[in-house]
């Protein structure tokens, strides 16, 4: 509908924005997704180190496994295996004090750790 409140009938437009948004369940993209969680430390050199991108990245690739109805396991140390392969030595001493937290029990999760990771790369 336009801003106007006329119909458009610009179906190409149409069936390439439903594509877009269509998530292709299967087994072969559940497998992508958990191979891509496992392999979170490569995602960060993927993308240069970003760490606000790469936590947008995992956060991408955890709703698509859990829209598969798929359960995550391990993903806590994955995803400080991403976190501890980034350049700044800084930023990695902070991600390893949360791991210890983390170990010791602390009540972090993933989004508490992504939040904290966020905050602390700002």
């Amino acid at each position: 509908m336009s801003t106007s409140g006329e119909v458009s009938l610009d179906r190409p437009l149409f069936l390439q924005i439903l594509i877009s948004r269509v998530i292709v369940d299967n087994r072969s993209t559940i497998l992508f997704y958990s191979h891509q969680r496992i392999c979170l430390d490569q995602l960060m050199i993927k993308l240069n180190y970003i760490i606000t991108a790469f936590s947008d990245e995992v956060q991408n690739k955890v709703y698509q496994l859990l829209s598969g109805g798929k359960l995550i396991q391990h993903l806590m140390v994955n995803l400080f295996k991403g976190y501890e392969a980034a350049a700044n030595k800084e930023f990695v001493s902070y991600i390893h004090l949360k791991k210890y937290e983390y170990n010791e029990g602390g009540s972090i999760n993933m989004n508490k750790l992504m939040s904290h990771a966020k905050n602390q790369y700002m």
